[in-house]
């Protein structure tokens, strides 16, 4: 029940702490009060009125306990809505501290924003530090551009792009027939070896492939009868020319490999006939091979017909696999 307070008034007397002494029979004395006129009988200490304040101060600490308790309920519970909005809040914290918690909460998503109408696509619309913006951004959507001229360019126009645009690399004769051999450029292999034929083993009778066939006369100072590159791949073959000697003459021959004299042979039986040159050979990547070729007769004059001095023809016997042989013709 509610508590009801006393409203204590003090005893007014005419003669207040006033006494009448009275002698006992026993030698003790009783002092009598003698007080008067009574003015104020004043709130009487009794047991009604002290238990009406015992029960007061007991139900006031009662509801102290739990307005504590509710504080500190509320206190949680406040701490962690305030935690909830981004700023850390102990229950422990004092209300002054709740407080200026309270006020760093962002109330704004968009206060730390940066961007401005230029980085918005246009049409579109966002929010920063609370404004509403309008992009202009344009939208370039897809670019479809093609570069013609080794070190062109095309430039990107500012705005957005939907991912979906190109820029082409499109050269005119970019074909393997203009590029060296084994050379890539922009994804073209080259198939050009400068002058030289493509000739495959297995094209002519095995185990021989002719590079080439002459029956031009060849004079008395070396000639160059064939000149071959390897550029595929490599293995051992035999070289065999074969040339027809004129009657008390001679014939010779000569074998360059990469501008360097690697075999000489020479036919001076001085009778006519068949000339054999026969030599074996390693090939080897970009390896270029030139043979060479002279007739002189014992008199030293010329040559009188087609059968004296004439190379007939240039022949390889394939050891390994060779894959491509080139030869200047």
């Amino acid at each position: 029940m509610a508590y009801i307070k006393t409203v204590w008034k003090n005893r007014e007397v005419e003669r207040p702490r006033t006494f009448t002494k009275v002698d006992n029979a026993d030698g003790t004395i009783t002092l009598v009060p003698s007080e008067g006129k009574i003015i104020e009988q004043g709130t009487p200490i009794i047991a009604a009125n002290m238990n009406n304040i015992e029960n007061g101060i007991e139900e006031a600490i009662t509801k102290a306990e739990q307005a504590f308790q509710s504080a500190s309920d509320g206190k949680t519970l406040i701490a962690g809505a305030i935690t909830g909005k981004g700023v850390p809040t102990n229950p422990s914290d004092t209300f002054q501290k709740m407080a200026d918690n309270i006020s760093a909460i962002e109330t704004d998503k968009t206060g730390d924003a940066t961007a401005v109408a230029g980085d918005i696509l246009s049409g579109k619309t966002a929010y920063v530090k609370g404004k509403k913006l309008t992009g202009t951004m344009p939208n370039r959507g897809a670019i479809d551009n093609t570069i013609t001229t080794q070190g062109g360019q095309i430039a990107i126009p500012a705005g957005y792009h939907n991912g979906s645009g190109k820029v082409k690399a499109q050269f005119p004769n970019l074909d393997p027939n203009n590029i060296k051999k084994g050379i890539n450029i922009g994804g073209v292999v080259g198939n050009y070896v400068g002058g030289y034929s493509l000739f495959v083993p297995g094209a002519y009778d095995d185990p021989y492939f002719s590079i080439r066939t002459i029956v031009d006369k060849v004079g008395t100072s070396y000639e160059t009868i064939c000149n071959f590159k390897t550029m595929g791949t490599l293995g051992r073959v035999r070289l065999k020319v074969q040339g027809y000697k004129p009657a008390g003459g001679s014939m010779s021959f000569r074998l360059y490999k990469n501008n360097s004299l690697i075999e000489t042979q020479t036919f001076d039986d001085f009778t006519g006939g068949y000339a054999y040159f026969d030599y074996p050979i390693e090939l080897k990547l970009d390896d270029v091979f030139k043979i060479e070729a002279k007739s002189i007769r014992s008199d030293n004059s010329y040559h009188h017909d087609m059968s004296d001095g004439s190379i007939y023809w240039c022949q390889m016997q394939y050891w390994l696999n060779i894959s491509e042989i080139f030869i200047n013709i």
